[in-house]
C-alpha cells in the first residue's frame, strides 16, 4: 500500500510542477530569469532604459534608434551617466533630439 501511495505523491508532486511551470510569467529566452528586459511601448515607440546595465545601454539605444522609424522616445530616468550615454549615440548617428518636459526623456525627431 505504501507504493501506491508514494507513486501518488510523486505524480501529484509533478502535476503541480507542470502546472505551474505551463502558467507562470517566466518566457524561456536566452536571458537569465532574474534579468530585467527594457520595456519597448510598441504603439508609440518608447523604450524604457530605467533598471539596465550601463553596458548594455550602447547596444539597446543603436537597436532601437536603427530599426524603427521617428518619432522615437528614449526614457533614461535621472542617472546623469545613463543621460550621457544615450546622448553620445544619438549623437554618433546624427539624430535630432530634444528634451521636453521632462530631464530624463528624449525625444527623437529624426
Amino acid at each position: 500500500m505504501g507504493f501506491i501511495t508514494s507513486g501518488l505523491w510523486v505524480s501529484m508532486v509533478l502535476y503541480i510542477y507542470y502546472w505551474f511551470f505551463c502558467h507562470s510569467n517566466v518566457v524561456n529566452s536566452n536571458y537569465s530569469y532574474n534579468r530585467i528586459i527594457p520595456k519597448i511601448n510598441r504603439k508609440s515607440l518608447k523604450l524604457d532604459l530605467h533598471n539596465v546595465r550601463h553596458t548594455e545601454v550602447e547596444r539597446l539605444v543603436e537597436n532601437f534608434v536603427l530599426l524603427n522609424k521617428p518619432p522615437l522616445t528614449i526614457i533614461t530616468g535621472n542617472s546623469d551617466f545613463m543621460k550621457t550615454l544615450v546622448t553620445d549615440i544619438l549623437n554618433k548617428y546624427n539624430m535630432v533630439y530634444e528634451q521636453w518636459d521632462n530631464a530624463g526623456e528624449y525625444k527623437i525627431i529624426s
